[in-house]
């Protein structure tokens, strides 16, 4: 894959997400590659500021939907990273990162009481969004348009109450800042979880000024 080009990225769904995430920590004491990675990107979509300033929904729905959005632009990156190898290390852990959130996905609604035959048909619905979203970022960016991203974000982030266009024109903002500071990391970078993801001042100055920030369309 060029790295100019923001091909589709093609990831498989896990057959048993769960089984697999607890095979994770059985066989690995130590927290892998993925994990740390992962992690790191849950503590940032979990920031007060998408909850607080842009209102997203602090439900189980609206925190898969903003943790979807971090987790598909890493995995975007990561594919970019290995070009046109399809044994990368980058698809490796874009795949890693992806099962890491099924899984995470299905633990919390067994937690949440849901029964087990409905368990498998939310996580395929679960993955089957994270696709669409994919699709639109990679459409969005390819094009140079991030009015792109409004309607899928005001659809689907804030759910059954639509924002005010500010607030989804502010979340545009923080997709793209997310976006061009992943692609200024190295493939070393993401396997050491170094994402430098702007912290949350950074972002609430962004969100602050009256000029849109534009996806500066370098690709590291």
């Amino acid at each position: 894959m060029n790295e100019n080009n923001h091909d589709t990225v093609e990831i498989k769904t896990p057959g048993s997400p769960w089984r697999r995430f607890l095979a994770r920590f059985v066989a690995e004491p130590e927290p892998s590659i993925a994990h740390r990675l992962y992690e790191r990107l849950v503590q940032h979509a979990r920031l007060p500021l998408y909850y607080g300033t842009l209102g997203v929904p602090d439900t189980p729905e609206g925190r898969f939907e903003i943790l979807s959005l971090h987790v598909g632009l890493t995995v975007q990156r990561l594919y970019r990273l290995d070009g046109d190898d399809p044994q990368g290390k980058g698809r490796e852990l874009g795949q890693a990162l992806f099962d890491l959130m099924v899984a995470d996905v299905d633990m919390n609604l067994r937690e949440l009481g849901v029964g087990d035959l409905s368990v498998g048909k939310q996580v395929k619905r679960l993955a089957g969004q994270f696709y669409a979203r994919l699709a639109v970022l990679n459409e969005a960016f390819n094009d140079g348009r991030l009015d792109q991203l409004s309607p899928m974000l005001s659809t689907n982030v804030w759910g059954s109450s639509p924002p005010g266009p500010d607030k989804v024109a502010h979340l545009a903002k923080i997709v793209a800042a997310l976006k061009n500071a992943l692609a200024q990391q190295t493939l070393d970078d993401l396997e050491q979880g170094r994402t430098a993801l702007p912290d949350e001042p950074v972002l609430a100055a962004l969100l602050s000024e009256d000029d849109p920030v534009e996806d500066d369309g370098q690709q590291k």
